[in-house]
């Protein structure tokens, strides 16, 4: 999973407001409320980067281990993968 590229889907709609970003699933009708962590990791997520790269480029600038910025971005993929928000880029 770390050299796979993740992708935001075709299927949602983003809004940004107010530090806050929220992402509409048009395929499930649900809207998906990102915290701070999220929401970088949403930004960095651009259908070129790995996962390895998103985990280190969070790393750089966050004051956390990189065992738990590592946890925190694939449960986000996860969970953005479960949701339909997110897949991965086929090879």
């Amino acid at each position: 999973m770390m050299k796979d590229i993740p992708k935001k889907t075709d299927e949602i709609e983003v809004r940004d407001l107010e530090e806050e970003i929220y992402v509409l699933s048009l395929k499930k009708g649900r809207i998906y409320r990102l915290n701070e962590m999220g929401s970088r990791i949403w930004a960095l997520i651009d259908g070129k980067k790995t996962v390895d790269e998103i985990i280190n480029s969070i790393f750089k600038t966050y004051d956390a281990s990189k065992s738990a910025i590592k946890k925190d971005v694939l449960d986000f993929i996860k969970k953005g993968v479960d949701s339909e928000i997110l897949e991965f880029k086929s090879r």
